[in-house]
């Protein structure tokens, strides 16, 4: 985060109060503007300052760590996305901390396991054959959230799909049936997000 904070105010010892109060003050606005990115407010009732958003940079190697100290931060794994990983105190044993990968079903679709056996499928789809769309892997259990986005002329429009899941007979759903409402064509192309138990 890049501020226009003055390390230099004051610039002379010697100036009198009438001269630097003025550039303290802004200094000090400038930091508590700057704190309002990915934080609590620091003038907020409860939980000032607290972070909203914290993001991990990937590394190149392990952080060092001293005694009383761990670090996380992620790193690159070849053929995944990146992964969390930590490291102990006084530069101890690195270990993973993460292991999500994104899986392709084919071009535009995919899906991937978090924590706490959940599924996520995603992508887009062009067109869907007699409404149909099927879930692959088929390892979902309870499906618990659907979001439908039209891409193209439809974008902000109402738009607020049926749809119907199927069932495998071992109870696992392998199927979802949309059905777009009235006003967005059939052929609407849209992306999706489905997240599932498996």
């Amino acid at each position: 985060m890049t501020i226009p904070y003055d390390k230099n105010v004051p610039a002379n010892p010697d100036d009198p109060l009438a001269t630097s109060q003025p550039q303290l003050l802004n200094n000090f606005d400038t930091l508590f503007n700057a704190f309002l990115e990915n934080h609590i407010s620091l003038s907020a009732a409860s939980s000032a300052g607290n972070h909203t958003i914290l993001e991990l940079l990937q590394q190149e190697s392990a952080l060092e760590t001293d005694l009383n100290e761990f670090s996380i931060y992620t790193k690159m794994i070849e053929g995944q996305t990146d992964q969390v990983f930590m490291r102990f105190q006084n530069n101890g044993t690195e270990f993973r901390f993460t292991n999500y990968q994104i899986y392709p079903v084919d071009l535009t679709n995919f899906f991937s396991f978090l924590p706490g056996n959940v599924i996520v499928y995603f992508g887009r789809i062009n067109t869907l054959v007699n409404n149909v769309f099927t879930l692959l892997p088929p390892v979902a259990r309870n499906i618990f959230s659907v979001a439908v986005i039209p891409i193209g002329p439809a974008t902000g429009s109402t738009f607020k799909p049926l749809f119907s899941l199927v069932a495998s007979p071992s109870g696992l759903f392998s199927k979802v049936i949309f059905k777009p409402a009235s006003t967005i064509s059939q052929l609407t192309p849209f992306h999706y997000i489905i997240m599932a138990n498996f």
